[in-house]
């Protein structure tokens, strides 16, 4: 079959072509990174993890104030009498 003078063959050819041209593209970079690059990125990461492991403390602290501020059942009173052992 013929679109215009150009064969659905061939266009299949071209679009497959720049699909892996792109595809080929995205996997490398377009140059090598800096060092000052590389640690940028790594301060940036190392600040995201800080920030997440506050985040859950916060969280985990938040449930233990939660739970020692509610009320604690007071034990049973006992008699002064009863905590003393006369050898019986």
């Amino acid at each position: 079959m013929s679109l215009r003078g150009v064969s659905l063959k061939h266009l299949g050819l071209v679009f497959l072509i720049l699909l892996m041209t792109s595809l080929q593209a995205k996997a490398k970079p377009l140059r090598k990174r800096t060092i000052s690059e590389v640690q940028l990125m790594h301060n940036v990461q190392e600040h995201k993890q800080v920030g997440e492991r506050q985040e859950w403390l916060q969280e985990k602290l938040k449930d233990i104030i939660v739970t020692s501020v509610r009320p604690q059942p007071l034990p049973q009173a006992t008699r002064f009498a009863d905590s003393f052992d006369y050898g019986q």
